[in-house]
């Protein structure tokens, strides 16, 4: 058949096209702005709704392989160690990640895995890092700061134009009314609003220095310096 006509490639070329799927060939998907690939006999690649679904109740994500579930409902290769039920990173040794398996960090002597596009793991500066002005630590979830800035295990406040997360036992941050709202975001990475000093709980934060522990009670200080 039909070869791909980039250069070193040798991937059959898709549809009527001169490229495979990787470079550019066969149908693209027609959600404005995206040039990937359209899945199965939809116009839409997987991230836009194309392709096979998972069938379990409710979810809406891609089902995987030769799968009809998604990765998080059992779809996909699953780790080949005894036991193990999580998704396989792929790669010859069919193993997830906390076995060993996908990309591991560049650094010698590092057995971590890299995070993301970077080819580090966490500790070596792999992954997303903290929005806060001159932080360096790692972004926690979605909130895109680090623990210490106020990431973590959140939710994004339901204020439609807020961008701060906020515990998942509440609707809205503390924070909705302190400044105009489209600001928020801006003043919490250039400094402007000291977030550090402040749990998204609603708890304030140890005012020893250096500290980032939530202060205890009404006395402004952690147990361990302290508070309580």
């Amino acid at each position: 058949g039909r070869r791909c006509l980039y250069p070193a490639c040798k991937t059959a070329a898709c549809g009527v096209t001169d490229f495979c799927i990787l470079h550019g060939g066969g149908k693209r998907c027609k959600a404005q702005g995206c040039g990937s690939a359209a899945r199965g006999s939809t116009c839409y690649c997987k991230a836009h709704g194309g392709g096979k679904r998972c069938e379990f109740e409710n979810c809406t994500k891609s089902a995987r392989g030769g799968t009809k579930l998604c990765v998080a409902h059992g779809g996909g290769k699953r780790c080949q160690m005894l036991g193990c039920t999580k998704s396989s990173e792929g790669g010859a040794d069919g193993l997830c990640i906390a076995h060993g398996g996908g990309r591991r960090c560049q650094v010698p002597g590092c057995k971590t895995s890299a995070r993301g596009d970077s080819g580090f793991c966490i500790i070596h500066g792999g992954g997303r890092r903290c929005q806060f002005q001159a932080c360096t630590k790692s972004a926690r979830s979605i909130s895109g700061f680090c623990i210490a800035h106020g990431g973590g295990r959140w939710r994004q406040c339901q204020n439609e134009q807020c961008p701060i997360p906020t515990p998942h036992s509440t609707q809205f941050c503390q924070h909705v009314g302190q400044a105009g709202e489209a600001d928020l975001f801006s003043m919490m990475v250039s400094g402007d609003v000291n977030f550090s000093r402040i749990d998204l709980s609603g708890n304030k934060r140890c005012q020893n220095p250096g500290c980032a522990k939530a202060a205890q009670g009404g006395t402004g200080r952690c147990i361990g310096h302290g508070g309580g």
